[in-house]
């Protein structure tokens, strides 16, 4: 699996594309006083337009509390490369200039492509295995169990369908999620007592809804 930026062909757009993840705080401060190495794997299609075939990465660093990775406070860079992609797969990796400083509350990774001209059919890079760990050498990549990663998306959002109940209805989300998540349903209802291990909906009758609890960063 991997992940395609791609323009569409015809498209003339050349607006700089940024593709940001942003770590907890909680897992943030782990890298404090270490350097840090990010490693993935990318190509280019046959009509990747970025100039010198050019993907560039970095590591950023901020001093907010689970912020945005669009808007941290303090948004630094601590480690960035110019990757030039091949057709064929090629690993990349950069590590951090100096360690992570002791008040650095925040870490994220960036990839940013830079577009030129009209895109042709195959104007798209992808990237895969992507990994940040301490240290100033880009380790073997450790993929997760379907379990493990599945467990870890629910952390952050669930979907739920809830069709013609009566009354009122309890739902215990299957793992804690980061933060008291934000309810939301399709159709009328009243929602009460949302919590990081479930919630209590109050629905009306005869109601067709989907629910969204969303603790996203």
């Amino acid at each position: 699996y991997c992940i395609r930026l791609q323009r569409t062909a015809g498209n003339t757009g050349t607006n700089v594309w940024t593709l940001n993840h942003g770590l907890e705080t909680t897992d943030s401060i782990k890298f404090r006083g270490k350097k840090l190495t990010l490693s993935f794997y990318a190509r280019a299609g046959a009509n990747y337009s970025a100039s010198s075939s050019n993907i560039h990465s970095t590591i950023r660093s901020g001093k907010g509390t689970d912020q945005s990775p669009w808007s941290f406070t303090t948004d630094t860079s601590i480690g960035s490369a110019t990757n030039t992609l091949t057709t064929t797969w090629k690993k990349f990796s950069v590590t951090t200039t100096d360690v992570v400083a002791s008040d650095v509350t925040q870490l994220r990774i960036a990839f940013v492509r830079y577009s030129s001209g009209t895109a042709g059919a195959a104007d798209y890079c992808e990237i895969t295995q992507v990994q940040l760990c301490a240290g100033d050498v880009a380790l073997p990549f450790m993929p997760k169990s379907f379990e493990e990663e599945l467990r870890a998306c629910q952390r952050y959002r669930q979907d739920m369908v809830v069709r013609t109940i009566n009354g009122i209805m309890y739902y215990s989300f299957p793992v804690t999620m980061r933060t008291t998540p934000a309810i939301l349903t399709a159709s009328v209802g009243t929602l009460a007592n949302g919590t990081k291990d479930g919630f209590q909906i109050t629905h009306n009758a005869n109601e067709n809804s989907t629910i969204v609890a969303d603790a996203e960063l």
